[in-house]
């Protein structure tokens, strides 16, 4: 996933924490994919398991850039590299803000709880905390 994303040095801890179990995810690249692979492969277990992901369109990231612009942050999807799979990055960190310390970061998420805050050191702060 991360190499999809196309994430920047510097960039990977808060990255890492904001995917928390979906860093290992397995990437499927549609709708139609994701399906062949819940009918497959998901009845030989032998493998373990692995959270599966797919790009999807309609994510929280132009809410959350109108919420970044007004506080004067980014949102972790902008900050990503050129190369990264756009529909994947804002399906799961469209909703998430880079912010330089927790504080702020809680402010934000009190104010607008549907939106999560990462710091670069890897301070992941949600609307529970």
């Amino acid at each position: 996933m991360i190499s999809l994303l196309a994430v920047p040095d510097g960039l990977l801890k808060a990255v890492e924490a904001a995917l928390g179990s979906w860093v290992d995810a397995r990437v499927v690249g549609s709708g139609e994919a994701l399906k062949e692979v819940l009918a497959t492969d998901l009845t030989d277990r032998s493998a373990g398991s692995a959270p599966i992901v797919t790009a999807r369109s309609g994510s929280m990231v132009d809410p959350a850039r109108s919420v970044a612009q007004r506080w004067g942050v980014t949102t972790l999807c902008d900050r990503l590299g050129p190369t990264a799979w756009p529909q994947l990055a804002e399906g799961v960190l469209g909703d998430v803000l880079v912010v330089e310390n927790p504080q702020l970061g809680w402010e934000i998420v009190q104010d607008e709880p549907g939106l999560r805050a990462v710091t670069l050191e890897g301070d992941l702060v949600t609307g529970f905390g």
